[in-house]
């Protein structure tokens, strides 16, 4: 995420500083190369980690699939020539998205009390 975040604040600075057409497309190509990636390594296995709940097992799946749809988003869009500004909204999204998908929601407290009730 900090490496996508400093890619797009560097394009969007590119963007301000009205940079040519062909600097900001390679900033664009790098800034999708290193996310597909960064996106292609696998998320830790849950196998052999102690207290390991349904949930658990949800949140990775959910967190898998998110994450090869934003992959597969980011080499159609890396594959289209489209203008770098129009992919700023895409390259955004994925961000949030990011975001989300490393929240822990095992630490809120509806999640501590189903694990002391599971024992």
């Amino acid at each position: 995420i900090v490496k996508l975040q400093a890619n797009l604040t560097a394009l969007k600075s590119g963007i301000q500083a009205k940079m040519a057409e062909d600097q900001l497309a390679q900033i664009r190509l790098k800034l999708i190369d290193e996310l597909i990636v960064d996106l292609s390594k696998e998320l830790p296995r849950l196998e052999g980690k102690q207290n390991v709940t349904v949930l658990d097992t949800q949140i990775l799946k959910l967190r898998v699939k998110s994450l090869h749809q934003i992959q597969e988003t980011a080499i159609r869009v890396r594959n289209e020539d489209m203008d770098v500004k129009a992919t700023l909204p895409d390259i955004e999204d994925w961000l949030d998205k990011l975001i989300q998908l490393t929240e822990e929601p095992q630490n809120s407290m509806p999640d501590v009390f189903i694990w002391m009730i599971r024992g």
